[in-house]
């Protein structure tokens, strides 16, 4: 007896959009942002961050590329195959090695 995987394969795309406004001289939130991102230890740039908040756009830029995306303010999302009306979907069936022997 085969042995057999059918498969439902939907394809999404979706945007998601993370929204923070901020003023350069915000020193509450440059200090929220800046412990948040050395928390998070990730992508930290080799140069820290100083502790007075720069008003140079660039540093906050920098500084918000490594805080997590869920603290970035509000978040908006475009799952455009759902506006367009539908999504793509594909059927596939698959042998006991992976191969596929029906699909669209």
């Amino acid at each position: 007896m085969a042995k057999c995987t059918f498969r439902h394969i939907e394809s999404h795309k979706v945007d998601r959009i993370h929204t923070l406004s901020f003023d350069t001289s915000d020193q509450d939130l440059w200090t929220k942002m800046r412990d948040l991102a050395i928390e998070n230890d990730w992508n930290l740039p080799d140069e820290p961050f100083p502790e007075t908040a720069p008003d140079d756009p660039e540093a906050w830029y920098r500084l918000l590329q490594c805080v997590p995306e869920g603290e970035l303010g509000d978040v908006e999302e475009d799952w455009w195959m759902m506006s367009k009306g539908g999504f793509d979907t594909v059927y596939e069936l698959l042998d006991s090695n992976g191969e596929i022997l029906f699909g669209d």
